[in-house]
């Protein structure tokens, strides 16, 4: 792949709350994850250098508004992020599913939540899945991470909650929680992980997008920008599809997951 000498000797810095999301990243100060593997490696192609900062997700997003954070890197769409942030795809894959005490039975969509007394637990400031029906109880402790919000369906503070599959399966997986379990067909399907690449980052310029289609809805696949063809955030994208092609991401990715 070659680059213009313009993106080599930069820094790019990725940040991220405080708490972990196992294996993608550690709870701080320690980074260590599949999200410092793939972007290291994604930043190394390209000649530049990753830092990470971490701070409460709210804080961390503001930064990106500002600029002065160049990406988060796993970042779910909404129209409000869109107007401060690029959704590149990152190589990877997520897919929100359900997850309750053993005793809740299974359940194919949200609304089946709804007339319910059970309680949808909710990250304020996190992903939600889209189109929560009204009606459904929920309840919003604050800065509450994926290990709290289990704890709280254990401790029947809660009845529900949706994250993403694969850190769900990885905490079962690894014998904690034995007393939950997942509701697979819950809610929704497989679809490309994003970066969040702030629009005023150093790092970004953007153009039209030439494939955006105004007769449908914006989304992180139908954005009226892209990352400008000179800009660093350009070369990140294009060296995380080189690595996804070439088999590195699925090896990271591996190697994180499968031990």
């Amino acid at each position: 792949m070659q680059l213009s000498s313009s993106v080599y000797g930069c820094e790019i810095t990725m940040g991220y709350r405080t708490s972990e999301r196992q294996p993608y990243i550690q709870a701080a100060p320690n980074n260590e994850g599949l999200y410092q593997a793939l972007y290291s490696a994604a930043a190394q192609r390209i000649g530049c250098k990753l830092s990470i900062v971490r701070q409460p997700k709210h804080r961390i997003l503001r930064q990106i508004m500002l600029g002065t954070v160049d990406f988060y890197p796993g970042l779910g769409f909404n129209t409000e992020r869109d107007t401060f942030a690029q959704f590149i795809p990152n190589g990877l894959t997520e897919r929100y599913i359900g997850i309750s005490h053993r005793f809740q039975p299974q359940i194919s969509s949200l609304d089946e939540l709804v007339g319910s007394e059970a309680i949808l637990l909710i990250s304020p400031g996190g992903y939600e899945v889209t189109g929560i029906p009204d009606g459904v109880l929920l309840r919003k402790p604050a800065d509450m991470d994926v290990e709290q919000a289990l704890d709280l369906l254990s401790a029947r503070k809660g009845d529900f909650f949706t994250y993403d599959e694969a850190t769900l399966r990885y905490i079962l997986d690894h014998g904690r929680h034995s007393d939950l379990t997942l509701h697979p067909q819950c809610c929704e399907a497989e679809h490309d992980m994003y970066m969040g690449f702030s629009r005023k980052s150093q790092h970004f310029a953007q153009q039209a997008n030439l494939n955006y289609d105004a007769k449908r809805p914006v989304s992180a696949m139908n954005s009226q920008f892209a990352p400008h063809k000179d800009s660093i955030a350009y070369a990140m994208s294009m060296a995380l599809t080189a690595m996804k092609l070439s088999g590195e991401t699925e090896q990271l990715r591996a190697k994180y997951f499968d031990n």
